[in-house]
């Protein structure tokens, strides 16, 4: 779309696009035509997005994992404790 609109090489246009949705956009080349700058809006919006879904993502993967060793640590923990509290009132009933 970039390289339509503002009538440069598609080598050209991929440089531009690259820039400006890892947010470095050095300036050295910048849309002239509405198209174009309708175009830059797009690609930092969706670049900018893509990015923010792929760490939250990543994020989430480790922290649910996390959290399920935890959940799973917890619930042996309740269960040795409840078998411990049976292992002594059988002992208490054994002494008496």
């Amino acid at each position: 779309m970039y390289s339509l609109a503002e009538n440069v090489s598609l080598s050209e246009s991929f440089w531009w696009a690259i820039a400006t949705a890892t947010t470095v956009g050095y300036g050295d080349i910048s849309p002239h035509t509405a198209v174009g700058k309708f175009a830059a809006v797009l690609l930092m919006f969706v670049g900018i997005g893509f990015i923010g879904m792929l760490t939250s993502s990543i994020t989430e993967y480790f922290t649910v994992q996390e959290n399920n060793k935890e959940d799973k640590i917890l619930k042996k923990l309740d269960q040795l404790e409840k078998e411990n509290i049976e292992l002594k009132e059988k002992i208490n009933k054994l002494i008496k």
